[in-house]
């Protein structure tokens, strides 16, 4: 079933409004508080300076909606990766951090939570959210 351009117009719309109610929120597993910028959204629009399919960014909207309880309910970061990237010109380290969550009441599921920083000095502010497989339980 092909997803129209105006219901995809309307779905960013919408999550955009959503995301920009985002206030900063204190971070207990990083210990600094994590911002919502503009890049964060554009990011799950985009990838590399492409736009992502529609199907992807039907799939990644939505989970705006785990952000905080992730971020809030995650008690460390389980992963940090540092790269030397190109920003306004200039070579600079930044390091990507990696908060996973359960989350959900009715239909748990596992969210991660990417976090970027740049520079030693720079604010921590949200990059990315996906859908994790968990596990299956043995029996």
């Amino acid at each position: 079933m092909p997803i129209h351009k105006l219901s995809i117009q309307n779905t960013v719309h919408k999550y955009k409004k959503k995301y920009k109610l985002l206030k900063p929120v204190y971070c207990q597993a990083l210990n600094d508080y994590i911002y919502f910028t503009a890049e964060g959204f554009n990011h799950l629009l985009y990838k590399k300076g492409h736009r992502r399919s529609n199907k992807q960014i039907c799939f990644r909207l939505p989970l705006v909606n785990l952000v905080l309880p992730t971020i809030l309910k995650c008690k460390s970061s389980s992963k940090i990766i540092v790269i030397d990237e190109i920003y306004k010109n200039k070579s600079i380290m930044a390091m990507y951090f990696e908060l996973s969550a359960i989350v959900g009441k009715d239909h748990p599921i596992k969210i991660k939570v990417i976090i970027k920083k740049r520079g030693k000095l720079g604010k921590l502010f949200f990059f990315s959210v996906m859908k994790q497989k968990t596990p299956k339980k043995r029996r």
